[in-house]
């Protein structure tokens, strides 16, 4: 972005948009700075966007299609930090599952029997791939979990607590983690430094996803069109892309972002040339 001459701000929360006669005239950040453009694209989550634009400005009928359409799982995460060569570092991601029929449906547990299913991966120390320096877990979760405390808003640039009872709730959750994780590599407790975890809730206030979901509206297979997002909107220079609009995941909101920017530059010639550079 910057080597084509563009700006990136960072902590730079956008607090609404100036929309006359259906176009956006410009957007006003947190802090009072209001950015003018010709064009403006949306990676948010849809529900997101429409409450920055102003819900007046979106079709009833497109709001009550998107209210409807059901968003996907959350996660709670566990990152761990060793202590200095004590861990091996493995070169590959690791799907554990304790069933064969959480592969795809880890969301429906129960308390007691949670974690189903973990994503880990290790993160190398610098200049030393042969021990680990850490490793992330991550657990799917639902929002139902940790809904006593939805009220609560927190991230690192505006810090509040959200009780003891939260934080005995996250200390239960890491304790049954490393307790698989444990049952996985019967070493690896013991070489643990720090650990340091995070929750739907941190999902949602640093995403601005709701109900921390991690991967936007939920698809459905036998529906594909029900969850479909087009990338243009109401407001006649507003664009939408990222997760929830095409498909989700790397790939996912890859393809998304072409699909957006479609609206502004030849397909089939930009196609051409992602062919012609395999």
């Amino acid at each position: 972005i910057k080597s084509l001459g563009g700006k990136v701000w960072r902590k730079a929360e956008v607090s609404h948009a100036n929309v006359l006669d259906k176009k956006t005239q410009s957007v006003t950040l947190k802090d009072g700075t209001i950015i003018e453009g010709h064009y403006f694209i949306s990676s948010l989550h849809p529900t997101e966007t429409i409450k920055i634009m102003g819900e007046k400005h979106f079709k009833k009928l497109y709001k009550k299609r998107i209210e409807k359409i059901k968003n996907s799982v959350s996660a709670f995460g566990l990152h761990i930090c060793f202590k200095k060569n004590s861990f091996p570092c493995l070169n590959h991601n690791i799907y554990h599952f304790s069933d064969e029929k959480y592969v795809w449906g880890s969301e429906n547990y129960k308390t007691e029997n949670w974690p189903k299913a973990l994503f880990i991966c290790f993160h190398p120390l610098k200049n030393n791939s042969q021990f680990a320096d850490g490793c992330s877990v991550i657990a799917y979760m639902n929002f139902n979990d940790i809904k006593e405390w939805e009220n609560t808003h927190s991230t690192h640039f505006n810090l509040k607590e959200r009780g003891e009872d939260y934080k005995k709730f996250k200390n239960k959750c890491e304790a049954k983690i490393i307790k698989t994780l444990q049952q996985m590599y019967p070493d690896i407790e013991e070489n643990i430094k720090s650990v340091h975890s995070s929750s739907p809730l941190t999902l949602r206030d640093y995403n601005a996803a709701p109900f921390g979901t991690m991967y936007g509206f939920q698809k459905d297979k036998k529906h594909p069109l029900q969850s479909y997002i087009h990338t243009k909107t109401n407001i006649k220079n507003l664009y939408l892309t990222g997760q929830s609009v095409n498909l989700h995941g790397v790939l996912g909101v890859t393809i998304s972002a072409l699909i957006t920017c479609f609206n502004f530059i030849d397909s089939k010639k930009i196609m051409n040339e992602i062919r012609m550079a395999k």
